[in-house]
């Protein structure tokens, strides 16, 4: 599955947040989308989506032409992650097997049970399918909203800031089952991220947005000192640990 995303144009009434924002992805693995705060990172994803409807501009999943989809058709192909997640009076399962709903015609079938479960179990989030969101952790509810996009299984997921509410560990298990998704599934990920590191580990491809607008976009082996400095205004030191490249604040 391919993401090409041409001369994107947005605007909350007269303030323009994305200017002709063009990009193209490849068929599988994770795309980092990272920026400073404001820079329209989380506005891109609801674009692509269409929870918002660009002014300007178009994009299309393999050649087809997103704002011709029907939401159904939408919901079969793009899973969405937000950075805000919600508790209600709904046990951890159920919520998960929510994701499975645009492919149900009538009744919740076996191949439903066993795709929640094993994603379950993959997220090591057996203890907690029982419980109710509304006594999880932020943390906890945010793999729960991972977890419902997984079991969707969409040829693309977007994710806003997916590991911001949690610790290290959790931070590391997600992104390297992402990883071994999109390469087992040939799906494609495109995730906002601000922890540049982290992105580095664990991304193919980077999209650096500023003021709106794509002012860089490369695999790790393009990122540079300059490229950082450019979109976030501080100096840094750039080092390579493993053919990954680390960033530090100089001085």
């Amino acid at each position: 599955m391919t993401l090409n995303v041409e001369s994107l144009r947005f605007a909350y009434k007269e303030n323009t947040v994305l200017h002709d924002v063009s990009f193209s992805t490849g068929d599988a693995g994770i795309t980092a989308v990272l920026g400073p705060n404001g820079s329209g990172k989380t506005t891109l994803l609801r674009c692509i989506n269409r929870i918002l409807k660009p002014q300007g501009g178009r994009v299309l999943l393999d050649d087809k032409p997103v704002d011709k989809l029907t939401g159904k058709e939408i919901a079969k192909s793009i899973a969405y992650v937000a950075q805000k997640t919600y508790s209600g009076n709904i046990s951890v399962f159920d919520a998960i097997l929510l994701g499975r709903i645009p492919h149900i015609s009538a009744n919740v079938s076996d191949n439903d049970m066993a795709v929640t479960n094993d994603v379950i179990e993959r997220l090591d989030m057996v203890s907690l399918s029982l419980r109710m969101l509304n006594e999880l952790s932020g943390g906890e509810l945010q793999k729960v909203s991972i977890a419902r996009a997984l079991v969707q299984q969409t040829s693309l997921i977007l994710l806003d800031e997916p590991t911001a509410a949690l610790d290290l560990k959790n931070q590391i298990d997600i992104l390297k089952l992402l990883g071994e998704i999109t390469e087992k599934n040939q799906i494609k990920v495109l995730l906002s991220i601000h922890d540049l590191n982290t992105a580095f580990r664990y991304a193919d491809q980077f999209i650096f947005l500023k003021n709106g607008k794509v002012v860089g976009f490369s695999d790790r082996w393009g990122i540079t000192a300059g490229m950082i400095e450019n979109v976030y205004n501080v100096s840094v030191d750039l080092r390579w640990f493993d053919d990954i490249p680390v960033i530090t604040p100089a001085n």
